[in-house]
């Protein structure tokens, strides 16, 4: 006869013949005790009520014995209530000692494992993991992580803490086995916390100010800059590691780049023209340059000759008026007469040289109001006027091509605080930082004590501002992280040295930083989320500890040995 000796050392007699399956349903039904098969619904029930049942069994073994006592004589006195006592009864919420706890506990575990075997189960239980997930969730709504990734370790910590705190011990002493699970409990809250942070702030991500409107103006950002904080300076820090560095510091130095060409976009926007890519550092400035050179050339070829009439003479005269000192208004005087009075002696202006005034009297506006001297400065207003003077001459005079002129003005304006940028002491090969444009764009500002300026109204001033708090304040050199790398080789301190894992890592952040990677991240991280989107990320990201509960409960509680 076949004879079956089980974990326990107890053998088991079948009859010759009897079929393998009928002799393993005869072993579970005696494993089992005969009990009966688990449902589903019944394991699910099991892993929600887990805390509850740990959670008396830990206060009636933590708390002192008056206080267990006081609890027990509250508890009977509303289980005889006429209205709640049928209630709190068949909840089970009955008087108990720590001894009947810690009896009922065991019980109850070995009934459930009993019912499982006798339902043919092994292995990982699903439903039971389902159940136990009801529990944590509430925990991780009540213990809210205060979203930052330092926040989730603690946050993660206390969570698995107090999962470990309420998981029953079926086994062992409970002075031996509590302290155990709620150590490892922690333990792994704590590094679960930074995962579900994570995961939580890819589900609605919590990006820094301006991340989003520079995406929008075609900005290309490292994985460090669109996430911002630990991130940003933990990506700046692996610049100086040997092969992957040279990649993210040359990855930087591309998001200073796009941010020169979306401020050259930003200039180009009123004339309608557009770089998708092409011309960096001062090729950049050349091609901006010239685009609004051929729009000022396009409009001056389709305008009519201009006709002197009243109105410019009377605003000449009225610039004439001005309050100068004698030597400088001689000066006006002199450039108002060689350059407008004597052109009109012909009773007209042709397009070409009004072209050549208009750009000469700006330039004169340009230089007096970039002198350090006031009175200077005052004749550099009086240049200025005069310039609007002729410009709306030619408005009245061409009213169709009017808008037009007034976008290139206004892309020419824009462009000169770029082209101040580039050309800074700082700028590489005319690459300037965000910084540079903000110094540019300040200079620029021509309102009196730069009050736009201090109102963050500036021209130009929302798009360097922006950068600012996003991108490096320099120009990051790859050549110098590739001079560390190879330093570093030349020492024998190489990735040969470092660990396989290590190594994968490096490899895997190396693919990151391809141009085709960063965009996808980017166009991921920026995406919009709606409502119900951004309240489940912010929950998840401070509910890693808790929603750990599938790996720390069977960590903490290994229920299997009951029936060994």
């Amino acid at each position: 006869m076949p004879i079956v000796t089980l974990s326990s050392g107890q053998e088991l007699e079948f009859p010759e013949g009897m079929s393998q399956d009928a002799m393993a349903a005869a072993i579970r039904n005696f494993v089992s005790g005969g009990a009966a098969p688990a449902t589903t619904m019944g394991s699910i029930a099991q892993g929600a009520f887990d805390p509850l049942q740990g959670g008396a069994q830990a206060l009636t073994q933590m708390l002192p014995t008056g206080v267990v006592e006081a609890v027990n004589a509250a508890t009977a006195a509303v289980n005889r209530a006429p209205v709640i006592g049928p209630i709190t009864r068949a909840l089970g919420m009955t008087p108990a000692t720590p001894e009947e706890i810690q009896t009922q506990t065991i019980g109850r575990e070995r009934a459930y494992q009993q019912s499982r075997l006798a339902a043919g189960e092994t292995g990982v239980d699903i439903p039971r993991i389902a159940g136990s997930l009801i529990p944590s969730t509430a925990l991780a709504l009540a213990t809210r992580n205060p979203q930052s990734l330092a926040g989730s370790i603690g946050v993660g910590g206390v969570q698995g803490g107090l999962l470990g705190l309420a998981e029953p011990v079926t086994t062992g002493e409970f002075a031996e086995e509590k302290p155990q699970q709620v150590g490892t409990g922690a333990a792994l809250g704590a590094a679960l916390g930074p995962l579900g942070y994570a995961i939580g702030r890819a589900i609605a991500p919590n990006l820094p100010a301006g991340v989003k409107e520079l995406a929008a103006e075609g900005v290309q950002m490292t994985p460090g800059q669109v996430m911002g904080g630990i991130p940003r300076s933990v990506e700046s820090a692996l610049t100086s590691v040997p092969l992957l560095g040279p990649r993210i510091a040359g990855a930087m130095r591309e998001s200073v780049e796009s941010f020169n060409t979306a401020a050259a976009n930003r200039a180009l926007a009123p004339i309608e023209e557009k770089i998708v890519e092409g011309p960096v550092g001062r090729d950049l400035i050349s091609f901006v340059n010239q685009k609004i050179a051929n729009k000022y050339q396009d409009i001056f070829s389709r305008s009519s000759d201009l006709v002197p009439d009243q109105e410019l003479g009377q605003d000449i005269a009225a610039v004439l008026r001005r309050n100068l000192l004698p030597d400088l208004m001689t000066s006006l005087r002199r450039e108002v007469d060689d350059r407008i009075i004597q052109p009109l002696q012909a009773g007209r202006l042709t397009a070409e040289e009004f072209k050549e005034i208009i750009s000469d009297i700006r330039k004169l506006s340009s230089d007096y109001k970039g002198s350090a001297v006031g009175s200077e400065r005052k004749l550099g207003d009086a240049f200025k006027e005069l310039r609007t003077s002729l410009q709306n001459w030619f408005e009245r005079t061409n009213p169709n091509l009017a808008p037009e002129l007034k976008a290139a003005d206004q892309a020419y304006a824009n462009f000169k605080r770029l082209s101040q940028a580039s050309a800074s002491s700082g700028a590489v090969e005319g690459v300037f930082t965000p910084a540079q444009l903000s110094t540019a764009v300040r200079a620029g500002d021509e309102s009196l004590d730069r009050a736009r300026f201090a109102r963050g109204e500036a021209l130009m001033q929302d798009l360097s501002d922006r950068a600012r708090s996003v991108l490096p304040p320099t120009i990051p050199d790859s050549g110098t992280a590739i001079r560390q790398a190879t330093g570093a080789l030349a020492t024998g301190s190489s990735t040969m040295s470092f660990p396989y894992a290590t190594l994968a890592a490096l490899a895997g952040l190396y693919g990151a930083y391809t141009p085709a990677a960063r965009q996808a991240f980017q166009r991921a991280m920026v995406a919009p989320r709606g409502a119900a989107t951004q309240a489940i990320g912010r929950e998840v990201a401070g509910a890693g500890g808790a929603l750990g509960q599938p790996l720390i409960s069977p960590l903490v509680n290994p229920r299997e040995s009951l029936l060994q």
